[in-house]
C-alpha cells in the first residue's frame, strides 16, 4: 500500500509576513527560544513554526495553541494529533512534510552547495552512492550528489537518528525496495532549478509525495491557510 506524504513548499522571503504577524501562533517556550537567536535565524524559526502549527492544527481541526508534540531521543519532533511531520529549510525556502501513517523525513539543499556536494559523497557516501555519482555525466555530478545527500538526510530524519550514526545506511532510491534490515522508502521532490529535495517514510511504501505551495495570504478558514495551487 502506498504511503501518502504531503509536502508543503514555503517561501520564507518575498511573500512571508513580518514575524510580528505570526508570533502569537507559537508557544511561550518557542517565543522565548526565538528571542535568544540571531535575527536571521530567529525569523526563519518563527515563520517555520507558524507554518507547522497552522498545518497541524488544520489537519487535527484544533486551534494552533492546542498543537503539542514530544521529541525523540535525538531531538526529532514526534507526531502531533496522530500526524507525523518533519521540517527542513535553507536559503529562504522551507519544506514541511506530513504523513498520517508513518514517521517521515524531508530534506532540502542547494544543488551546487558551493561545489562541495560531490566531494561529500565521494568521502562519506556508501559504495552504491559513489557508484551512482561516478556513473553520472561530469556536468551533472553536483546535482546528482545533492539528490543523493537529500535522500540520505530524509531517511535519517524518518528513522529519528543522527547522520553520523547512519553513514552506512543503505538508502533506497525512489521506487526501490526497503533497505536491508530497515523498513524505509523514499521519493524525490521536484523544487526550483538549482535545488534538491527528497522525502522518506519509515514504511514499506512506496511513497506518494503530494506537493503543495504554501500561501501566506490564503483566506482565514482555509485548511491550514493552505494554498490553492499544487506544485513545486
Amino acid at each position: 500500500m502506498a504511503v501518502e506524504v504531503d509536502v508543503w513548499s514555503v517561501d520564507l522571503d518575498e511573500d512571508a509576513p513580518p514575524t510580528s504577524a505570526v508570533l502569537h501562533l507559537l508557544t511561550a517556550e518557542e517565543r522565548t527560544r526565538a528571542a535568544g537567536m540571531a535575527a536571521g535565524r530567529r525569523r526563519e524559526f518563527v515563520l517555520c513554526r507558524a507554518v507547522v502549527r497552522r498545518l497541524l492544527a488544520g489537519r487535527a481541526g484544533v486551534p494552533t495553541s492546542a498543537v503539542r508534540w514530544g521529541t525523540g531521543r535525538d531531538g526529532k519532533p514526534g507526531p502531533a494529533g496522530g500526524v507525523h511531520w518533519n521540517l527542513t529549510h535553507a536559503g529562504g525556502r522551507a519544506l514541511v512534510a506530513t504523513c498520517a501513517s508513518a514517521p517521515v523525513g524531508v530534506d532540502l539543499l542547494r544543488a551546487d552547495a558551493a561545489g562541495g556536494t560531490a566531494g561529500v559523497v565521494r568521502r562519506f557516501g556508501t559504495a552504491a552512492e559513489r557508484s551512482a555519482l561516478q556513473a553520472a555525466p561530469e556536468g551533472d555530478r553536483q546535482a546528482v550528489a545533492a539528490q543523493l545527500l537529500a535522500r540520505r538526510e530524509a531517511c535519517v530524519k524518518a528513522l529519528g537518528g543522527r547522520l553520523l550514526d547512519l553513514l552506512d545506511l543503505d538508502v533506497p532510491g525512489p521506487g526501490e525496495p526497503c533497505s536491508a534490515g530497515r523498513v524505509l522508502t523514499t521519493a524525490d521532490v521536484p523544487v526550483a532549478p538549482g535545488w534538491a529535495a527528497a522525502v522518506a517514510a519509515a514504511a514499506a511504501g512506496p511513497v506518494t509525495a503530494r506537493q503543495h505551495r504554501w500561501c501566506w495570504r490564503a483566506p482565514t478558514g482555509a485548511p491550514g491557510h493552505a494554498a490553492s495551487g499544487v506544485g513545486p
